[in-house]
C-alpha cells in the first residue's frame, strides 16, 4: 500500500490529498486574496522575530512554520508576483537563520534564494 498510497498519518483528508496548487488557490480565495495570506505570513514572521534573542522557543518556531506554509500557498497561488516572491524570500531567510540543523538551514536558504 505504501508504494502506491504513501504514508498514512491517520488523517483521512491527507490519504489522497488534492494537488498543492488546488489547495493554494482555495485558501487564497477563502482568505480574501493572496495579499491577505502574505500579510498574515509577514505578521507571524515579525512576531517570531520580535520575540527577541535566538528564535528557538516553541511558540516562535510554530509561528515561523505557519508563516512558511501561508507564504508558500501565496507563491503557488500567484507565482508571477514579485512582491509575493520577495516576502517569501524574507520569511524563508528568517526561518533559515532560526534553524540549528545544517540540513534545514540549507533547505530554507535555497528556498529564500530561489524566490
Amino acid at each position: 500500500w505504501r508504494l502506491y498510497g504513501g504514508w498514512y498519518d491517520g488523517n483521512p483528508a491527507r490519504l489522497k490529498p488534492p494537488a498543492d496548487a488546488e489547495v493554494a488557490f482555495e485558501v487564497a480565495a477563502l482568505a480574501g486574496g493572496v495579499e491577505a495570506l502574505v500579510a498574515r505570513a509577514q505578521a507571524l514572521a515579525d512576531g517570531a522575530r520580535s520575540a527577541g534573542g535566538p528564535i528557538g522557543r516553541p511558540a516562535d518556531a510554530d509561528s515561523l512554520r505557519l508563516a512558511c506554509q501561508l507564504i508558500e500557498w501565496a507563491v503557488v497561488a500567484e507565482p508571477d508576483s514579485a512582491a509575493v516572491r520577495a516576502a517569501a524570500s524574507e520569511i524563508y531567510a528568517l526561518r533559515r537563520d532560526s534553524e540549528r540543523s545544517l540540513m534545514a538551514k540549507g533547505i530554507y536558504g535555497e528556498a529564500a534564494e530561489r524566490r
